[in-house]
């Protein structure tokens, strides 16, 4: 089982860089605008340090009108088995005082991949978002299915 986050090549911001974090904690949380969207967005497993690591498989992530969608489907040698999202207005979603939670249990939604490849997140308010994804695969494929879940945030 491989465990890795999701880095676009747009703007992203390094768990090590953010206050509050753990020194050791790694992995990416990354900005999105309306209208816009990331293809092909890599997944690294290992990263330690935000560095290095084995890029494994690709996710897509779009945000048009007032819906961001995240596409885990995956066409590589490795099955996606779950994932934890979240999207929202700060870096990471914020526990007790507003203290950044990078821990993926802690994310809102909680997804088995291999029941709902897409996640959309619904009724944005516009302007800017952040998206962090960690993921859990496997080295054997399987067929993903065809209806998506839907997701809304609370504003």
């Amino acid at each position: 089982r491989s465990m890795g986050w999701a880095q676009s090549m747009g703007e992203n911001v390094c768990f090590e860089t953010i206050q509050g974090l753990p020194k050791n904690a790694w992995g990416w949380t990354n900005k999105i605008e309306q209208d816009e969207s990331f293809e092909d967005i890599p997944v690294f497993i290992g990263a330690s340090q935000c560095a290095g690591g084995h890029h494994r498989f690709n996710i897509d992530v779009s945000y048009s009108g007032t819906t961001v969608t995240v596409d885990l489907s995956d066409d590589g040698e490795n099955s996606l088995r779950k994932a934890h999202v979240y999207v929202g207005k700060t870096l990471l979603p914020e526990g007790r005082g507003g203290a950044p939670l990078a821990a993926p249990g802690r994310f809102p939604v909680d997804v088995e991949v291999n029941d709902d490849p897409v996640v959309t997140f619904e009724d944005l308010d516009g302007g800017a978002y952040y998206f962090a994804v960690f993921v859990n695969a496997c080295p054997e494929p399987e067929a993903p299915a065809e209806h998506p879940s839907t997701f809304y945030i609370a504003q």
